[in-house]
């Protein structure tokens, strides 16, 4: 059995929420690439992930005098994750892909001819939008090494929280002398078509294989190296993934 990280029961914690990734997912669920299919976003200020479970059923037969004969309890499951959550950045093109709907390009009179400058939400009678892969990274810290290598390895240093099969409508909005966050509720599924990842950069083997796993949700740890380089795509606006991913 694989031992622990190190080899030395190297105990984790996590903290901060600082990037999202969000791609594009075709009809067969599978990450779709290609161009204006993800984006990696620092806008993240909150988001809530809550399980949504099926009970199990608890079985208790008594006898005619009233006496309990057995109890089978069988196991609760989770179904679906719940997603709520904020944004800071108000992208057009991240609402498109979160939410479905169209982009307003700017007119020859406009003074930003053929820039994206707004968004319309679906209409009851469109499409329903296809499901999209999300993944909050949070910061890691190592319990007595922070950041540093312990042991002669190196500490991860960010965990990839994915929701493979997410859907998601825009939140609650209040106009108000404050600031206005974007916010948006949904729902995550088990997703079995995504492979390596949306960006082809999954780290992780599951039972000896490369691909994530179908799960509601699925945890990894990244190094100082993996983290910078999905930071460094970091932005508004849409960005162009591996064809084929």
């Amino acid at each position: 059995m694989a031992s622990n990280l190190a080899g030395g029961g190297v105990c984790i914690g996590a903290h901060d929420a600082c990037l999202l990734r969000v791609a594009r997912l075709a009809t067969d669920c599978s990450p779709l690439g290609g161009a204006d299919s993800g984006i990696i976003t620092a806008g993240i200020v909150t988001m809530t992930a809550s399980a949504d479970i099926e009970e199990g059923t608890v079985l208790e037969p008594k006898t005619g005098c009233g006496d309990i004969g057995f109890t089978v309890e069988q196991p609760s499951r989770t179904k679906r994750v719940n997603l709520t959550g904020d944004l800071l950045f108000h992208d057009d093109e991240l609402m498109e892909l979160l939410f479905g709907g169209s982009l307003i390009i700017g007119s020859g009179t406009s003074d930003f001819a053929t820039d994206v400058i707004g968004w319309a939400e679906p209409d009851i009678t469109d499409p329903a939008p296809d499901p999209v892969y999300i993944e909050v990274i949070t910061r890691l810290s190592a319990r007595g090494a922070g950041e540093c290598s312990t042991g002669g390895v190196a500490v991860p240093y960010a965990q990839g929280h994915i929701f493979g099969k997410a859907r998601l409508t825009l939140g609650d909005e209040t106009f108000e002398n404050d600031v206005r966050n974007l916010s948006f509720t949904g729902v995550s599924t088990s997703n079995p078509a995504l492979f390596n990842g949306p960006w082809n950069d999954w780290p992780g083997l599951t039972n000896g294989s490369p691909y994530i796993p179908n799960s509601p949700r699925v945890k990894v740890k990244y190094s100082r190296e993996e983290y910078d380089a999905i930071a460094d795509l970091a932005g508004c606006g849409y960005l162009t993934l591996p064809a084929g991913s």
